[in-house]
Protein backbone atom coordinates (compact mmCIF):
# COMPACT_ATOMS: atom_id res chain seq x y z
CA UNK A 1 0.00 0.00 0.00
CA UNK A 2 2.80 2.40 0.87
CA UNK A 3 4.54 1.79 -2.42
CA UNK A 4 1.30 2.20 -4.35
CA UNK A 5 0.54 5.53 -2.66
CA UNK A 6 4.08 6.82 -3.26
CA UNK A 7 4.14 5.80 -6.91
CA UNK A 8 0.68 7.28 -7.46
CA UNK A 9 1.59 10.65 -5.93
CA UNK A 10 4.94 10.85 -7.66
CA UNK A 11 3.43 9.94 -11.04
CA UNK A 12 0.69 12.52 -10.62
CA UNK A 13 3.28 15.21 -10.03
CA UNK A 14 5.54 14.01 -12.84
CA UNK A 15 2.83 14.03 -15.49
CA UNK A 16 1.76 17.57 -14.58
CA UNK A 17 3.24 19.91 -17.20
CA UNK A 18 5.58 22.14 -15.20
CA UNK A 19 7.12 23.67 -18.31
CA UNK A 20 8.62 26.55 -16.34
CA UNK A 21 10.46 24.32 -13.88
CA UNK A 22 13.73 22.53 -14.42
CA UNK A 23 14.15 18.79 -14.11
CA UNK A 24 15.94 19.17 -10.77
CA UNK A 25 13.08 21.20 -9.30
CA UNK A 26 10.43 18.72 -10.45
CA UNK A 27 12.50 15.81 -9.13
CA UNK A 28 12.87 17.61 -5.78
CA UNK A 29 9.10 18.09 -5.50
CA UNK A 30 8.59 14.45 -6.43
CA UNK A 31 10.89 13.37 -3.61
CA UNK A 32 9.02 15.56 -1.15
CA UNK A 33 5.67 14.08 -2.13
CA UNK A 34 7.20 10.59 -2.03
CA UNK A 35 8.46 11.10 1.51
CA UNK A 36 5.20 12.73 2.58
CA UNK A 37 3.27 9.76 1.21
CA UNK A 38 5.45 7.33 3.15
CA UNK A 39 5.08 9.28 6.40
CA UNK A 40 1.31 9.65 6.03
CA UNK A 41 0.90 5.99 5.20
CA UNK A 42 3.08 4.96 8.13
CA UNK A 43 1.15 7.27 10.50
CA UNK A 44 -2.21 5.90 9.38
CA UNK A 45 -1.09 2.30 9.81
CA UNK A 46 0.12 2.86 13.39
CA UNK A 47 -2.27 1.21 15.89
CA UNK A 48 -3.62 3.45 18.65
CA UNK A 49 -2.05 1.32 21.36
CA UNK A 50 1.69 0.86 21.45
CA UNK A 51 1.28 -2.56 23.01
CA UNK A 52 -0.61 -3.74 19.94
CA UNK A 53 2.32 -2.60 17.83
CA UNK A 54 4.72 -4.71 19.90
CA UNK A 55 2.38 -7.69 19.72
CA UNK A 56 1.43 -7.53 16.02
CA UNK A 57 4.57 -6.19 14.44
CA UNK A 58 7.92 -7.77 14.76
CA UNK A 59 9.73 -5.28 12.44
CA UNK A 60 11.20 -5.58 8.99
CA UNK A 61 14.06 -7.87 8.20
CA UNK A 62 17.39 -6.65 6.91
CA UNK A 63 16.79 -8.01 3.41
CA UNK A 64 13.42 -6.26 3.31
CA UNK A 65 15.04 -2.94 4.27
CA UNK A 66 17.55 -3.46 1.48
CA UNK A 67 14.77 -4.14 -1.04
CA UNK A 68 12.93 -1.01 0.09
CA UNK A 69 16.05 1.12 -0.31
CA UNK A 70 16.76 -0.30 -3.80
CA UNK A 71 13.14 0.21 -4.84
CA UNK A 72 13.11 3.82 -3.63
CA UNK A 73 16.44 4.54 -5.30
CA UNK A 74 15.29 3.08 -8.63
CA UNK A 75 12.02 4.98 -8.37
CA UNK A 76 13.83 8.29 -7.78
CA UNK A 77 16.28 7.53 -10.62
CA UNK A 78 13.38 6.83 -12.96
CA UNK A 79 11.68 10.07 -11.94
CA UNK A 80 14.86 12.06 -12.53
CA UNK A 81 15.53 10.49 -15.93
CA UNK A 82 11.95 11.09 -17.04
CA UNK A 83 12.06 14.71 -15.88
CA UNK A 84 15.44 15.22 -17.51
CA UNK A 85 14.21 13.77 -20.78
CA UNK A 86 11.15 16.02 -20.70
CA UNK A 87 13.31 19.08 -20.04
CA UNK A 88 15.69 18.24 -22.91
CA UNK A 89 12.82 17.68 -25.33
CA UNK A 90 11.17 20.92 -24.22
CA UNK A 91 14.42 22.88 -24.70
CA UNK A 92 14.99 21.29 -28.12
CA UNK A 93 11.46 22.17 -29.17
CA UNK A 94 11.97 25.74 -28.00
CA UNK A 95 15.28 25.97 -29.89
CA UNK A 96 13.70 24.48 -33.02
CA UNK A 97 10.88 27.04 -32.83
CA UNK A 98 13.35 29.95 -32.56
CA UNK A 99 15.47 28.59 -35.43
CA UNK A 100 12.35 28.09 -37.55
CA UNK A 101 11.38 31.73 -37.02
CA UNK A 102 14.90 32.88 -37.92
CA UNK A 103 14.96 30.67 -41.02
CA UNK A 104 11.58 31.98 -42.07
CA UNK A 105 12.76 35.57 -41.63
CA UNK A 106 15.96 34.84 -43.58
CA UNK A 107 13.97 33.13 -46.31
CA UNK A 108 11.64 36.10 -46.56
CA UNK A 109 14.60 38.49 -46.72
CA UNK A 110 16.29 36.39 -49.42
CA UNK A 111 13.04 36.27 -51.37
CA UNK A 112 12.67 40.05 -51.20
CA UNK A 113 16.31 40.50 -52.27
CA UNK A 114 15.89 38.09 -55.17
CA UNK A 115 12.70 39.85 -56.23
CA UNK A 116 14.42 43.24 -56.07
CA UNK A 117 17.34 41.97 -58.16
CA UNK A 118 14.95 40.40 -60.65
CA UNK A 119 13.01 43.65 -60.95
CA UNK A 120 16.28 45.44 -61.74
CA UNK A 121 16.96 43.01 -64.59
CA UNK A 122 13.50 42.41 -66.03
CA UNK A 123 10.45 44.74 -65.98
CA UNK A 124 7.64 43.88 -63.60
CA UNK A 125 5.08 43.14 -66.31
CA UNK A 126 7.54 40.71 -67.93
CA UNK A 127 8.20 38.93 -64.63
CA UNK A 128 4.46 38.35 -64.24
CA UNK A 129 4.39 36.61 -67.64
CA UNK A 130 7.53 34.54 -66.98
CA UNK A 131 5.96 33.12 -63.83
CA UNK A 132 3.39 31.42 -66.06
CA UNK A 133 5.39 30.83 -69.25
CA UNK A 134 9.07 30.13 -69.85
CA UNK A 135 9.15 32.25 -73.04
CA UNK A 136 8.27 35.92 -73.41
CA UNK A 137 7.95 37.95 -76.59
CA UNK A 138 5.69 40.88 -77.36
CA UNK A 139 5.14 43.14 -80.35
CA UNK A 140 4.56 46.85 -79.69
CA UNK A 141 3.16 49.23 -82.30
CA UNK A 142 4.57 52.51 -81.02
CA UNK A 143 7.60 52.56 -78.76
CA UNK A 144 10.11 55.32 -78.20
CA UNK A 145 13.76 54.23 -78.18
CA UNK A 146 16.74 56.40 -77.28
CA UNK A 147 20.50 56.03 -76.96
CA UNK A 148 22.39 58.44 -74.68
CA UNK A 149 26.09 58.17 -75.42
CA UNK A 150 29.03 59.82 -73.66
CA UNK A 151 31.14 60.24 -76.77
CA UNK A 152 34.44 61.29 -75.21
CA UNK A 153 34.68 58.70 -72.44
CA UNK A 154 37.51 56.89 -74.24
CA UNK A 155 39.52 60.10 -74.08
CA UNK A 156 39.24 59.94 -70.29
CA UNK A 157 39.80 56.20 -70.01
CA UNK A 158 43.39 55.10 -69.52
CA UNK A 159 43.90 51.38 -69.09
CA UNK A 160 47.51 51.73 -67.96
CA UNK A 161 46.39 53.62 -64.83
CA UNK A 162 45.22 51.00 -62.28
CA UNK A 163 43.96 48.85 -65.18
CA UNK A 164 41.22 51.40 -65.80
CA UNK A 165 39.38 50.73 -62.52
CA UNK A 166 39.28 54.39 -61.50
CA UNK A 167 37.72 55.45 -64.80
CA UNK A 168 35.17 52.65 -64.66
CA UNK A 169 34.21 53.94 -61.21
CA UNK A 170 33.64 57.40 -62.69
CA UNK A 171 31.48 55.95 -65.47
CA UNK A 172 29.51 53.94 -62.91
CA UNK A 173 28.76 57.12 -60.96
CA UNK A 174 27.42 58.82 -64.08
CA UNK A 175 25.22 55.85 -65.02
CA UNK A 176 24.01 55.56 -61.42
CA UNK A 177 22.97 59.22 -61.43
CA UNK A 178 20.97 58.57 -64.59
CA UNK A 179 19.41 55.46 -63.04
CA UNK A 180 18.18 57.57 -60.13
CA UNK A 181 15.99 59.49 -62.57
CA UNK A 182 14.00 56.30 -63.12
CA UNK A 183 12.77 56.46 -59.53
CA UNK A 184 10.94 59.72 -60.17
CA UNK A 185 7.18 59.39 -60.31
CA UNK A 186 7.03 60.98 -63.78
CA UNK A 187 9.28 58.31 -65.30
CA UNK A 188 8.67 55.26 -63.14
CA UNK A 189 5.73 53.94 -65.20
CA UNK A 190 6.86 55.18 -68.60
CA UNK A 191 10.61 54.82 -69.07
CA UNK A 192 12.30 51.43 -69.12
CA UNK A 193 16.06 51.00 -69.00
CA UNK A 194 17.08 48.33 -71.50
CA UNK A 195 20.83 48.07 -70.97
CA UNK A 196 24.13 49.90 -70.80
CA UNK A 197 26.59 49.37 -73.63
CA UNK A 198 30.00 50.74 -72.62
CA UNK A 199 29.31 54.47 -72.16
CA UNK A 200 25.87 54.30 -73.85
CA UNK A 201 22.61 54.28 -71.92
CA UNK A 202 19.79 52.61 -73.86
CA UNK A 203 16.18 53.10 -72.82
CA UNK A 204 12.66 52.98 -74.17
CA UNK A 205 9.14 54.17 -73.43
CA UNK A 206 5.78 52.59 -74.16
CA UNK A 207 6.79 49.00 -73.35
CA UNK A 208 4.55 48.71 -70.29
CA UNK A 209 1.31 46.89 -70.94
CA UNK A 210 -1.68 49.12 -70.25
CA UNK A 211 -3.79 47.52 -67.51
CA UNK A 212 -6.39 50.27 -67.38
CA UNK A 213 -5.21 51.60 -64.03
CA UNK A 214 -4.20 54.99 -65.33
CA UNK A 215 -1.02 56.69 -66.44
CA UNK A 216 -0.03 58.66 -69.51
CA UNK A 217 -2.08 56.52 -71.89
CA UNK A 218 -5.34 57.70 -70.33
CA UNK A 219 -4.27 61.23 -71.29
CA UNK A 220 -3.06 60.34 -74.77
CA UNK A 221 -1.84 57.03 -76.24
CA UNK A 222 1.39 58.70 -77.40
CA UNK A 223 2.07 60.71 -74.25
CA UNK A 224 4.94 58.39 -73.32
CA UNK A 225 6.96 59.81 -76.24
CA UNK A 226 6.83 63.28 -74.71
CA UNK A 227 7.85 61.74 -71.37
CA UNK A 228 10.82 60.09 -73.11
CA UNK A 229 12.00 63.45 -74.49
CA UNK A 230 11.69 64.99 -71.02
CA UNK A 231 13.77 62.12 -69.67
CA UNK A 232 16.48 62.74 -72.29
CA UNK A 233 16.60 66.41 -71.27
CA UNK A 234 16.98 65.31 -67.65
CA UNK A 235 19.91 63.11 -68.70
CA UNK A 236 21.56 66.15 -70.28
CA UNK A 237 21.19 68.07 -67.02
CA UNK A 238 22.65 65.19 -64.99
CA UNK A 239 25.72 64.87 -67.24
CA UNK A 240 26.26 68.64 -67.24
CA UNK A 241 26.05 68.75 -63.45
CA UNK A 242 28.47 65.85 -63.17
CA UNK A 243 30.93 67.50 -65.57
CA UNK A 244 30.94 70.69 -63.50
CA UNK A 245 32.28 68.68 -60.55
CA UNK A 246 35.20 67.37 -62.59
CA UNK A 247 38.29 69.59 -62.46
CA UNK A 248 40.02 68.87 -65.73
CA UNK A 249 37.52 67.05 -67.95
CA UNK A 250 34.02 67.59 -69.29
CA UNK A 251 31.77 64.88 -70.66
CA UNK A 252 30.11 65.29 -74.04
CA UNK A 253 26.67 63.75 -74.38
CA UNK A 254 24.94 62.77 -77.59
CA UNK A 255 21.39 61.41 -77.71
CA UNK A 256 19.57 59.75 -80.60
CA UNK A 257 15.89 58.79 -80.47
CA UNK A 258 13.23 57.31 -82.71
CA UNK A 259 9.77 55.76 -82.36
CA UNK A 260 7.98 52.94 -84.12
CA UNK A 261 7.34 49.20 -83.96
CA UNK A 262 9.60 46.99 -81.87
CA UNK A 263 9.65 43.41 -80.59
CA UNK A 264 10.47 42.87 -76.92
CA UNK A 265 11.57 39.56 -75.50
CA UNK A 266 13.66 37.69 -72.95
CA UNK A 267 16.59 35.60 -74.13
CA UNK A 268 17.99 32.53 -72.38
CA UNK A 269 17.14 30.58 -69.26
CA UNK A 270 20.15 31.75 -67.20
CA UNK A 271 21.38 35.30 -66.80
CA UNK A 272 18.19 36.44 -68.51
CA UNK A 273 18.49 39.31 -70.95
CA UNK A 274 15.52 41.58 -71.67
CA UNK A 275 16.00 43.39 -74.96
CA UNK A 276 14.13 44.96 -77.87
CA UNK A 277 14.66 44.46 -81.60
CA UNK A 278 13.45 46.05 -84.79
CA UNK A 279 14.16 48.73 -87.34
CA UNK A 280 13.16 51.39 -84.80
CA UNK A 281 16.10 50.39 -82.61
CA UNK A 282 18.48 50.52 -85.59
CA UNK A 283 17.29 53.97 -86.62
CA UNK A 284 17.61 55.29 -83.04
CA UNK A 285 21.17 53.96 -82.93
CA UNK A 286 22.00 55.64 -86.24
CA UNK A 287 20.42 58.88 -84.96
CA UNK A 288 22.89 58.70 -82.09
CA UNK A 289 25.94 57.85 -84.22
CA UNK A 290 25.23 60.57 -86.78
Amino acid sequence: RDVFVAVLCSSALHHTNFSNLSSMMRTFFSVLILLAAFFISAFVNFPPNCSELSDTSSGLKDDQYFEWIISIFLLLLLIYLENRGYEISHRLNFKATIEAKKNKANLLECSETAQRLLDNIIPNHVVAVLRKNTVYSENHDLVGVFFANITNFLELYEENYESGKEFIRVLNEVISDIDELLDKEAYKTSIEKIKTISATFMGASGLQIDDGTGGDREIHPNAHLETMIDFCIEIQKVVEEFSRNMLWFSFKLRIGAHCGEVTAGVMGTRKLLYDIWGNTVNVASRMDST
